[in-house]
């Protein structure tokens, strides 16, 4: 893991520079209740009562770690094809630029997001893997759960005619259009370097081929596109001292 320059930050009082979205688990934009949620303090939908402080403080300790800590995700995303090529990739760190460090993440405004990508020369298809870490405040109704981060950390393999495999993993997850399309879809709560999450694993579904979607292993397969989450990376250094503003 690399070493990353120890900094300063002036941040907004809640361990970011910048004020987070809220997300109300309840209504997944529908009416209806997201179908999987789960805290970065392991908090989920299937527990019964409300978060203890502890589950709280973890969320937030989580979502700092994310935001601020992390380096890149490692994976494959792979297509396998007779007539394209598209190269595979194997992890979200662009080598054609250059990350920010975490203390140029001060500057940011909502996010902080690393990815990269592979095209087929025709434009045919795409391998891509994405770390981008959204931070959020999870609530049901008026009940703060705790943090959480969009599910925007994903392992991508996905031809242009609409066939694919990709492993998603954040803190909410929606199945309202699962139905709508061909596809095989996985859901599950997993616990990924010590950090909660749920995982939504997704591919084509193909009738001729053995398909695979597995949320627990973090896979997903069509037979021809292939993804995979294995490891995330962080800096080590430290202490980073966050000198929180108060805003009234």
């Amino acid at each position: 893991m690399p070493t990353a320059t120890s900094f300063k930050a002036l941040g907004k009082g809640n361990g970011f520079p910048f004020c987070l979205q809220t997300i109300d688990v309840l209504d997944r934009g529908d009416g209806n209740e997201y179908d999987h949620w789960v805290t970065l303090g392991g908090f989920k939908k299937t527990d019964s009562g409300s978060p203890t402080q502890s589950q709280i403080d973890t969320s937030l300790q989580n979502a700092m770690k994310l935001f601020w800590n992390a380096h890149k995700i490692n994976g494959l995303a792979r297509w396998n094809s007779s007539y394209y090529y598209v190269p595979s990739v194997t992890n979200s760190r662009n080598p054609n630029t250059t990350q920010l460090q975490p203390f140029e993440r001060i500057c940011l405004s909502s996010d902080f997001n690393d990815y990269n990508e592979e095209n087929g020369e025709t434009l045919d298809g795409i391998n891509k893997i994405q770390l981008k870490i959204i931070p959020v405040l999870l609530k049901s109704g008026n009940i703060f759960l705790g943090y959480g981060v969009r599910n925007v950390i994903e392992s991508l393999s996905e031809s242009f005619g609409g066939d694919f495999a990709t492993v998603q993993i954040g803190s909410i997850q929606s199945a309202e259009y699962d139905d709508n399309y061909n596809e095989n879809n996985d859901y599950d709560y997993i616990t990924f370097h010590n950090i909660n999450f749920a995982c939504r694993a997704s591919c084509t579904l193909n009738s001729n081929i053995n398909t695979t979607a597995d949320a627990s292993n973090l896979i997903a397969s069509d037979g021809y596109h292939y993804a995979r989450i294995d490891s995330l990376d962080f800096y080590t250094y430290w202490q980073v001292k966050f000198l929180h503003l108060i805003v009234v």
